[in-house]
């Protein structure tokens, strides 16, 4: 499971990303649609803690990390950095996106 600041703290923000123009596919390819939680510096950055990401069918997690910089290009200099959580699970880049999932995207934290 993956750690980090609650939610309730959030703004309420939560912004729509069409995934099917910001990647210029076939209006007619079916899509789903997940949730994107973002942790400490990256939600800072974007001024928000979640988001809901339209995705192709075969997305994977790297494919919602690409949707992502094309929307917010502010997220670039944390990308290296990263980790990945699909569901509570830490995850690789590769792994396939599920209907209504939520990839947690968990920048390095430190602290004492």
């Amino acid at each position: 499971m993956y750690a980090g600041r609650g939610l309730a703290g959030s703004s309420g923000l939560n912004d729509r990303i069409d995934a099917h123009a910001a990647s210029h596919s076939s209006p007619t390819m079916d899509g789903m649609e997940i949730t994107v939680l973002l942790f400490a510096s990256v939600a800072d950055r974007l001024g928000t803690r979640r988001l809901a990401l339209d995705v192709p069918e075969e997305a994977t997690v790297a494919t919602a990390r690409d949707l992502l910089l094309e929307r917010f290009p502010a997220i670039e200099p944390f990308l290296p950095n990263l980790l990945y959580a699909l569901d509570e699970e830490y995850v690789r880049v590769t792994q396939p996106l599920t209907q209504g999932a939520t990839l947690a995207l968990i920048p390095p934290v430190s602290g004492g």
